[in-house]
C-alpha cells in the first residue's frame, strides 16, 4: 500500500478508504471521537468485516464508548 499525506479534507478520505475494505479493518488510535468515521466501522461490520478498535481508555474516549457499546457487533 502506497503512503500518502492528507491536509485537507482527512476525514473523507478516511471514509473512503474504510468503505474500501473488503476483509477487515484494524485502527489503533489514542483517541476516536468522529461519530461519522464511528458510523463508517459499524456499518462495514453491519456487513461482515472484521473490524478492530483500539483506543486509549480515557475520558476522552468514554463518552464515545457508549456509541461504541450501543453498535457491538459479533462475527464468529
Amino acid at each position: 500500500m502506497e503512503t500518502t499525506a492528507h491536509f485537507e479534507n482527512i476525514t473523507q478520505e478516511i471514509a473512503r478508504r474504510l468503505n474500501a475494505a473488503t476483509q477487515e479493518i484494524v485502527v489503533a488510535v489514542a483517541w476516536f471521537t468522529d461519530r461519522d468515521l464511528f458510523d463508517v466501522l459499524c456499518r462495514q461490520a453491519g456487513r461482515g468485516l472484521r473490524v478492530r478498535l483500539a483506543v486509549l481508555h480515557d475520558r476522552i474516549n468514554v463518552g464515545a464508548g457508549q456509541r461504541r457499546e450501543h453498535h457491538r457487533h459479533r462475527r464468529r
